[in-house]
């Protein structure tokens, strides 16, 4: 398929139905099985970013600023608590991060609300790209297409493969039974990667594409 197709197709996916649907309660796919509802994305568009802010926090998510430069004193009251400071401050530097968003069932998570941490509360783009995690998950939430949590599915299905395995290697003679075990344990432990990939990796993909387009409306 030429660029030029694969442009139109995205214009039209990204673009053109959403403006149609605005306003409305659809949800659209866009990549790896994610959906959005625009009308979530269409009432961002004329707010600053301090508004963002507000109304980003106005959903129950926590938005907090990481350190990792001098900043303005009128900042103090929006900086991460310092345990989380520690955490994170040097990852963002030394990674480049500007912004990471934390669902509640994140192990990582230090609080109990979806949290996003940024470089700069002035940085509509991040704070929508965060923003975007949280409308995915809210969009799977609804449309009941999660039954599970899926680090702690991932967490227990690598514990499962790597406990049975180890009991293999110190088995002199395994059993057939013990040996069809691990497979299905390394079986379980990778569809839960793959799940986990689709809900972290590949969603920043899913979420880049269509904000390309977005970003135009938000300035």
């Amino acid at each position: 398929m030429s660029v030029d197709k694969i442009s139109l197709i995205s214009i039209v996916t990204f673009v053109l139905l959403p403006l149609v649907a605005l306003g409305s309660s659809t949800y659209l796919p866009v990549f790896f099985n994610q959906q959005i509802d625009p009308a979530s994305i269409e009432k961002t568009f004329g707010m600053t970013s301090r508004e963002l802010v507000r109304h980003i926090r106005s959903r129950g998510l926590n938005v907090y600023l990481i350190k990792t430069q001098n900043l303005n004193p009128e900042s103090a009251p929006d900086l991460a608590p310092e345990q989380v400071q520690k955490r994170w401050a040097p990852a963002f530097i030394q990674d480049k991060i500007f912004g990471k968003y934390f669902s509640s069932l994140d192990p990582r998570n230090p609080f109990s609300q979806p949290t996003i941490l940024v470089t700069d509360l002035n940085d509509k783009w991040t704070l929508l790209h965060e923003y975007m995690h949280f409308l995915f998950e809210r969009s799977r939430r609804e449309l009941k297409q999660e039954d599970s949590n899926v680090f702690e599915a991932q967490q227990n299905a690598r514990e499962d493969y790597l406990d049975l395995s180890g009991k293999l290697k110190k088995s002199r003679e395994p059993e057939i039974d013990q040996i069809e075990l691990v497979i299905k344990a390394f079986s379980q432990f990778v569809a839960a990667e793959l799940k986990l990939a689709e809900h972290v990796t590949l969603e920043e993909m899913a979420i880049e594409k269509p904000f390309q387009f977005f970003l135009s409306k938000v300035g």
